[in-house]
């Protein structure tokens, strides 16, 4: 049977990691490989030396495009999922049109779009400090972020998405909503 592969949509700080680990506690038979642009481009950063900053990986990924084409870090993800040898792929932090290409350039695929109110979203940014400037992020300073030109396609690219999962609620209200979209797509292979 083919991969599946899903592409996940989501501001920063949406629940898209949570998705991640709910998903993999779900279908805990399959072999599910989570694959992120974002990781390709902090590999770059640290083999630089650069600090793992949002703006940081935000530059690279736009330096990218201009520098070697529109796609860039898409097609590397592609070849990521292409060879990967999991059952299901998880293609986490889509941000521009040729992420959804290479989603759906598979026979099976579902895009979903994870969302939440900017404040929460804040909030989970600074509680989880994944990032090396989310320490001392300030309201305006994410704000701001959220008008990168990697964060402005998302309320666009949104509009393609299969499904989409409000995370206002708790976790588990995200487990919920999650386990409806593994009963009612059949994603367990």
């Amino acid at each position: 049977m083919d991969k599946l592969v899903i592409g996940l949509i989501g501001e920063k700080g949406a629940g898209k990691q949570t998705f991640n680990d709910s998903l993999q506690k779900i279908l805990k038979n399959n072999k599910i490989q989570v694959v992120k642009s974002g990781e390709m481009l902090l590999e770059a950063l640290n083999f630089w030396d650069l600090p793992n900053t949002r703006a940081n990986l935000q530059n690279l990924a736009i330096i990218m495009d201009q520098t070697y084409g529109e796609g860039t870090v898409s097609r590397a993800v592609k070849t990521k999922i292409a060879n990967s040898e999991a059952n299901i792929i998880i293609f986490d932090g889509i941000r521009w049109q040729t992420d959804i290409d290479v989603v759906r350039q598979f026979s099976r695929n579902i895009l979903i779009y994870i969302t939440a109110k900017a404040k929460l979203r804040y909030q989970r940014l600074k509680e989880r400090q994944e990032k090396a400037d989310e320490k001392t992020l300030t309201w305006e300073q994410f704000l701001k972020e959220e008008r990168a030109k990697t964060e402005t396609f998302i309320p666009i690219i949104s509009k393609q998405a299969d499904i989409m999962l409000d995370n206002n609620g708790s976790i588990e209200d995200l487990g919920t909503q999650i386990e409806k979209v593994v009963k009612n797509h059949s994603l367990d292979i």
